[in-house]
């Protein structure tokens, strides 16, 4: 089975890639740096020797980056079972101000609304390839 987990780097969903690891699906893994994604893949890579990676690196606050990693995702992966949307953000930097992205968008926004369901709706026909595809979205306080 494979599955996309965004915010695959840290939290939820490092815990989330972890565990589906174990179970020795197809992870597409994304993050925001890529060396934090290599480093997930690799330590779960000598972990899980069931499991396979394939990694992601984006900004999920501009949509042409989500357009962009969804493309490459589309082709790369024609069946997909589930995507968890974990990615979050509050505000881009924590500091409590408004923060606009160069798509003009607001960054809370752009991030936690706009783009899962841009990266839904350009994955569904992978999810429907898989005849029961799934999304989920996560969430915590600690955003």
């Amino acid at each position: 089975r494979r599955f996309l987990v965004t915010g695959g780097t840290s939290g939820i969903g490092k815990a989330t890639v972890e565990m589906l690891a174990k179970e020795g699906c197809t992870i597409i893994v994304h993050g925001r740096d890529a060396g934090r994604i290599r480093h997930i893949m690799d330590k779960f890579k000598r972990l899980y020797k069931d499991a396979t990676f394939d990694g992601y690196e984006a900004d999920l606050s501009l949509g042409r980056e989500v357009r962009e990693m969804a493309e490459m995702i589309r082709e790369r992966h024609p069946v997909i079972h589930g995507i968890l949307h974990n990615a979050a953000s509050m505000d881009g930097s924590l500091s409590g101000k408004k923060t606009i992205t160069w798509e003009q968008e607001e960054h809370t926004i752009a991030v936690n609304t706009l783009a899962p369901f841009l990266l839904t709706a350009e994955l569904l026909p992978n999810l429907k390839a898989s005849g029961a595809g799934r999304v989920l979205f996560a969430g915590t306080g600690a955003v």
